[in-house]
C-alpha cells in the first residue's frame, strides 16, 4: 500500500506542477497582450510588433520544448 500511496503522491505533484505552469503562462501571455495594447495605445508600434512577436515566439518554443521532452 506504501507504493501505491507514494506513487499517487508523485502524480498529484506532478499535476500542480504541470497546473501552475499552464496559470504562468496564461499570465505570461495577458502580460504580453496587455504590454502590446499599452504601446499601441501610446503610438509605439515597432515596438509593440516587437513585443508581440517576441512574446509569441517565446511561448511557441517553451511549448514545443516540453512537447519534444517528453
Amino acid at each position: 500500500m506504501a507504493i501505491i500511496e507514494a506513487r499517487k503522491d508523485a502524480l498529484r505533484l506532478e499535476y500542480r506542477y504541470a497546473m501552475a505552469g499552464m496559470a504562468f503562462a496564461g499570465l505570461g501571455l495577458v502580460s504580453v497582450i496587455g504590454g502590446f495594447i499599452f504601446l499601441v495605445m501610446f503610438g509605439h508600434t515597432e515596438a509593440a510588433g516587437a513585443l508581440l512577436g517576441a512574446g509569441i515566439l517565446g511561448l511557441i518554443g517553451a511549448f514545443l520544448k516540453t512537447r519534444l521532452k517528453s
